[in-house]
């Protein structure tokens, strides 16, 4: 038997993110109390058509992050029988309302609604979550536009529990350098980032 064969594995170090996210939180929170101050409260727009509780837990988590930050947060919530032409109609409303800094497509959509076909209508100033092509072509091209946050982020898999709570979907038993724990990894920096985001949007209106 290889020497090797009777070590134990090695469990994976614990890569929290609270401490970057407390910090992202901090600097959000001062742009967006001297933006108000000047005139221009930052506000984020969630557009919602799903049932899914995953989605409604994380749409949460960013409404209660944008309060604490002094963001306003209007979840527009078009039901689960919203068509293409509804959520496209809220869009563009949305895109055009000088009031609203940033805009979020949360998915999943409802059955027969592509998400490719509405992320074009995000006018790509406010898109935070980097959805539209543009944006992403941009940052391809090495020019200023916001990036997904999950991206930046790097979020793991999540699942809701019965009783309203997130786990992970990573086992810590695995073999692996280090993993990100849900709640508490790299999730809270994902929403510090859109409301970052959000801030440096209001900052260049």
């Amino acid at each position: 038997m290889s020497e090797f064969a009777s070590e134990s594995p090695m469990r994976p170090s614990m890569l929290s993110g609270r401490e970057l996210a407390a910090e992202l939180r901090a600097r959000t929170t001062r742009t967006a109390a001297a933006l108000t101050a000047a005139g221009t409260p930052p506000r984020l727009a969630v557009v919602v058509a799903t049932a899914d509780e995953s989605s409604a837990w994380y749409v949460r988590s960013i409404a209660k992050a944008a309060a604490a930050a002094g963001i306003a947060c209007d979840v527009v919530d078009l039901g689960t029988a919203a068509t293409t032409e509804e959520i496209r109609a809220a869009l563009h409303r949305l895109s055009a309302d000088a009031a609203v800094h940033g805009i979020i497509l949360q998915t999943p959509l409802p059955p027969g609604v592509d998400v490719a076909d509405l992320t074009p209508e995000i006018d790509p100033a406010k898109d935070v979550d980097g959805a539209n092509p543009t944006s992403l072509g941009r940052l391809a091209a090495g020019l200023p536009a916001f990036a997904p946050a999950t991206a930046e982020a790097v979020l793991v898999g999540t699942n809701p529990t019965a009783d309203g709570g997130l786990v992970g979907d990573v086992d810590p038993d695995v073999s692996a350098a280090g993993l990100t724990p849900v709640p508490g990894g790299v999730g809270p920096v994902t929403t510090a980032l859109l409301l970052q985001h959000t801030v440096h949007a209001a900052g260049r209106t």
